[in-house]
């Protein structure tokens, strides 16, 4: 294991029952690009869920995340696209110098993998043919600058606000207290959101 991803464990303990984890050898095959590595152990630890159901981090399901989407990773992309997509590429058409970066599939595109309850949007920036070279962009929606560059992955950035590192660590997660990790779903379930 992961010596980042065991931090987390340590932090955030992950649930007693082990989530159902995606069959990852498939993505390449059905959407052609694979997850980063500490993602998909993240996901096969943790589930999707959210940390003090604040930080939602979301995982592929093979049912669809809501009526017309598509279930497995296919479905992934068309409900990450679904959340922020559209709403992105229409304020950067008019907007071009706030939103500096493409969107998910543009090369080098932002693809969501998770959403604050504030709205704050996470992403990796896919500009890398290696996705474990993905960096984490978070889209802010309150503050500013409105845009951040994590140095690092998921984990690396869940860690750091688990260990309540990250500067912005009250905003992610509201200003509640303890760290708890509340399961959603899994490959096999897709828990009702419970926020």
């Amino acid at each position: 294991m992961n010596e980042t991803l065991q931090r987390l464990i340590d932090v955030l303990p992950p649930p007693l029952a082990r989530p159902e984890p995606p069959p990852w050898d498939r993505a390449v095959e059905e959407i052609g690009f694979q997850f980063p590595s500490d993602y998909r152990a993240f996901v096969d630890r943790y589930g999707g869920g959210a940390i003090n159901e604040e930080l939602h981090v979301s995982c592929p399901t093979e049912f669809p995340y809501e009526p017309g989407v598509s279930p497995g990773f296919a479905g992934y992309l068309e409900a990450m696209d679904l959340g922020v997509g559209d709403a992105y590429r229409s304020m950067r058409d008019s907007f071009p110098e706030d939103y500096p970066y493409p969107i998910f599939p543009e090369p080098g595109g932002l693809l969501q993998w998770g959403v604050t309850g504030g709205g704050d949007d996470l992403f990796w920036l896919t500009e890398d043919e290696d996705p474990d070279r993905w960096p984490v962009v978070i889209w802010w929606r309150n503050l500013d600058p409105r845009w951040e560059s994590f140095p690092g992955g998921t984990v690396e950035f869940l860690l750091a606000v688990a260990e309540r590192r990250h500067e912005y660590t009250e905003h992610l997660l509201w200003g509640t207290t303890g760290m708890r990790w509340h399961l959603e779903g899994d490959w096999k379930v897709r828990y009702p959101y419970s926020g």
